[in-house]
């Protein structure tokens, strides 16, 4: 009787605690909202701490606008697991594209109303024809337009658009944003369709003395204009940027929520072309010249974006973030997929060639002599091979080495249509230069200097506009301060120049620092 008794307050005492629990828990639970996209309460459910909060009611919906796509509800906007106190969670939908939906709807729309005509002038009345000077990438082009001051070459950048980089950096989807931009243009071009600037008055230009435009441009001649900003909108090549308060925000509203339901390109597709590997290929100077160097492989734009690993020594560097580097061919070790180690045999010859940071500065690059390595990608610009993506983040230097940079010395006899090639990208030195003429650019400090060696040869020396060469103090921005007079010495870069596509490549000698020039 004893032991019943034992048991049955064993069992009473249990049962206290459990219904103590229970009470507890019951006021500590917590309360998780549901909510649709625009703010309605679609259910309440209550969970004791820990536990997960079941949505049960129906399925939440949002309408579309726009008929060519519709609302996918693809989750909450948080987490409703483990919930540890009271919880607001909105339902969260992906716009997607119906089958019959027409890609460029809103630029097939979309009509140029402005009135322009062949004596239109862009500064004056914001609308003029215009035609390409040159390609930069899927945001920015050089053309040749009417001002009130006559004809100019200026550079020009896509209102509302900010496509992904391919120039001082490449980035997915890059270049096939400025193939696409290219493409529409030329298309004008050759089927004899015109291209009309418009700005938005008030606002010509940004900070970095670029006009701001939106580009349109005709398939061929008679054809309706179409807005090239827009259509890059549309075929998901850019996010929609800076069009706010401008005459076509609402159109480029809609448009960027509608190339986002076709989720492809930017919007969530992988860029064929686009190197994605975080290291690049290792590959010696030589061998990236003997590949993407040739006439062919610059006409194609060859491998454009691939991602190398180099090593070279620096031996000037161009502006705030560029450099040239040369490297002696002596070989190197490498190993096969299998692991094994290949020997590539090096000529024992030196080459260079040339590195572009774009605008962030590089302070690896400022002690001549110094040996770095860096991942870069392959690029082209005006018929030269480049390597672009480098920065103080991609470039590593050997601490302990500094190798003594000494020119080339070159004379007229050396100079030879023939073997001009051997020196490219390489620090050369001639002496005794007689300048015989000169070119000021028309659109930059940039300027040529014509020259010839004791025995007649032609010498281009050439200065950018990045490089300051002062004259009493002042930078100077003109050749004919040299008019008349014998340069004792020339140090600068063999590099390369082609005025525009299928013209002759011309070789010229970079000046790139103050100090590498003397003359009397």
């Amino acid at each position: 009787m004893k032991r019943i008794s034992k048991l049955f307050s064993l069992v009473l005492v249990t049962l206290f605690v459990l219904l103590a629990s229970c009470t507890q828990t019951s006021g500590n639970q917590y309360t998780v909202t549901f909510l649709n996209e625009d703010g309605t309460k679609l259910q309440e459910v209550k969970v004791n701490p820990g536990e997960t909060a079941v949505y049960t009611a129906a399925t939440p919906t949002k309408e579309s606008s726009d008929p060519d796509f519709y609302y996918e509800f693809t989750g909450w906007s948080s987490s409703t697991k483990n919930v540890q106190q009271n919880l607001s969670v909105t339902a969260v939908f992906k716009a997607r594209i119906t089958s019959t939906a027409v890609r460029t709807k809103y630029t097939n729309e979309t009509k140029l109303t402005q009135v322009v005509s062949s004596s239109s002038k862009l500064d004056v009345d914001y609308v003029a024809e215009a035609t390409v000077s040159s390609y930069v990438d899927g945001d920015t082009t050089f053309f040749w337009v009417s001002m009130s001051n006559g004809r100019q070459k200026i550079s020009v950048r896509y209102l509302g658009i900010d496509t992904p980089e391919s120039t001082y950096k490449v980035e997915a989807w890059g270049i096939k944003a400025a193939q696409f931009t290219k493409s529409k243009l030329e298309q004008a071009k050759n089927n004899g369709g015109k291209i009309v600037l418009q700005a938005e008055e008030g606002n010509l230009k940004d900070g970095n003395e670029r006009y701001l435009c939106w580009v349109w441009y005709q398939p061929s001649a008679g054809e309706d204009f179409r807005l090239l900003n827009l259509e890059i909108i549309e075929e998901a090549y850019s996010d929609a940027k800076s069009y706010l308060d401008t005459q076509y925000e609402e159109t480029f509203r809609l448009a960027n929520a509608r190339s986002q339901a076709f989720g492809d390109r930017i919007w969530g597709e992988k860029d064929p072309t686009f190197d994605y590997n975080k290291d690049g290929v290792k590959m010696t100077i030589k061998q990236i010249l003997d590949t993407y160097a040739t006439k062919e492989a610059i006409e194609q734009e060859k491998d454009k974006g691939k991602k190398v690993y180099v090593e070279g020594t620096v031996v000037r560097k161009v502006g705030i973030s560029s450099a040239y580097i040369e490297q002696v061919d002596n070989g190197y070790v490498t190993y096969d997929e299998e692991g094994n180690e290949v020997v590539v045999e090096g000529d024992g010859l030196t080459y260079g060639i040339y590195l572009y940071g774009g605008y962030n500065e590089v302070t690896k690059f400022d002690e001549v002599g110094t040996v770095i390595y860096t991942n870069a990608n392959i690029s082209y610009h005006y018929g030269s091979i480049q390597l672009v993506g480098v920065s103080n983040t991609s470039v590593d230097l050997l601490e302990e080495e500094r190798v003594e940079v000494t020119p080339v010395q070159l004379d007229g006899s050396m100079w030879t249509a023939a073997n001009q090639g051997q020196y490219k990208y390489r620090l050369v030195e001639f002496k005794n230069l007689t300048v015989t003429g000169g070119k000021d650019d028309d659109d930059s400090d940039s300027y040529d200097i014509y020259t010839v060696t004791e025995d007649g040869t032609v010498i281009n020396l050439r200065v950018d506009q990045n490089t300051t060469i002062r004259i009493n103090g002042k930078k100077n921005k003109t050749w004919t301060a040299f008019e008349g007079k014998t340069f004792e010495s020339v140090v600068g870069i063999v590099a390369t120049f082609q005025p525009y596509n299928g013209a002759q490549v011309i070789y010229q000698i970079l000046i790139t620092q103050n100090s590498d020039i003397s003359y009397n």
